[in-house]
């Protein structure tokens, strides 16, 4: 079996035009991409299963940044729970129950 590389979380939101442009935002061992419909954290496999508590605290980071534009436009949105991912070096994709 191939090895996991990286792990990526997926949320969903709408509307898919709640942020004005994409937006990208490194993080420790990553980057998490925010646009048309979709934040994607990418993260490298080590760094994230050797932190416990960086799903939740992605997650939470995530929902503060549709916060600060909803202080901003007072618009509305809705965000979907994240979808864990496992990448592997093969390049195939396994969602995980989170």
């Amino acid at each position: 079996m191939s090895k996991v590389v990286s792990i990526e979380l997926v949320w969903n939101y709408t509307p898919e035009n709640y942020f004005t442009k994409p937006v990208s935002i490194p993080i420790e061992g990553g980057t998490i991409e925010i646009a048309q419909g979709q934040a994607l954290a990418t993260i490298d496999s080590s760094i994230f299963n050797n932190n416990n508590g960086l799903m939740d605290a992605l997650d939470d980071f995530v929902e503060s940044q549709f916060c600060a534009v909803q202080h901003m436009t007072h618009q509305t949105y809705e965000l979907s729970m994240p979808l864990k991912l496992e990448i592997r070096d093969d390049g195939s994709e396994t969602p995980c129950l989170i």
